[in-house]
């Protein structure tokens, strides 16, 4: 058998099938015969994309709300559509709500919290007016005093500002926009006592100290 010389082993080898993968060859001038064979283009080793430790970003569009964050998310225990009464106000005119609508909820909160929401249409555009939770329902005694988490005693009773303030009641005033409308919420530290509270009404004017808010205008039954 012919022996191979060095320039018919460097042929053989110019021109031999790559075997599917990217070589470079190099002969010497010795004649030793060097074959350098390359990654695929793109071969990353199965290695995977650099991520920083601990990297837990939530997926895009995620808006799970925190706990004790306000609530939103949890589900109202009472709520109300209507339908309101409105007082007469006799020789005082006509009443400025006497096409109100609107709706209340209420919502109860980590920690002994309360949250009330109101929302109103119908009523004179950009105006102040006074609201709050009231002890009895709309028919009674046009919905009785203030609902309040310490009752008032003493000789100022519920109207000592020691009492009647937004700590100890649950205030919801509000100014309409220019098209008549609002909505507000409260919160407070406290749960209302079951059956204790059974209106949120409307007054004339913006709360002041004792929680003094001139006449009652429209009431809205809610039970909590």
């Amino acid at each position: 058998m012919k022996a191979l010389t060095p320039l018919t082993l460097a042929a053989a080898l110019l021109f031999a099938p790559a075997c599917g993968s990217d070589s470079t060859t190099t002969t010497s001038p010795d004649g030793s015969v060097t074959t350098d064979t390359a990654a695929p283009a793109g071969d990353t080793g199965g290695s995977t994309p650099d991520v920083a430790a601990g990297d837990t970003a939530a997926p895009t569009g995620d808006t799970a709300a925190s706990p004790g964050d306000g609530g939103a998310a949890a589900d109202a225990f009472t709520m109300s559509s209507g339908a309101w009464t409105v007082y007469d106000l006799g020789d005082a005119g006509a009443n400025p709500a006497k096409d109100i609508m609107g709706s209340a909820a209420a919502y109860a909160l980590e920690g002994g919290k309360t949250r009330v929401t109101l929302s109103v249409t119908g009523l004179v555009p950009s105006t102040d007016y006074g609201s709050h939770v009231h002890k009895l329902s709309c028919a009674e005694m046009m919905a009785g005093g203030h609902y309040q988490n310490t009752p008032g005693t003493g000789d100022g009773g519920p109207t000592d500002p020691a009492f009647g303030n937004m700590a100890n009641e649950i205030w919801l005033d509000f100014k309409t926009d220019p098209g008549g409308k609002a909505a507000v919420e409260a919160v407070v530290d406290f749960r209302v006592r079951p059956g204790e509270a059974k209106a949120i009404v409307v007054h004339k004017n913006k709360s002041a100290a004792g929680g003094i808010a001139g006449p009652k205008l429209a009431c809205l039954p809610i039970a909590f």
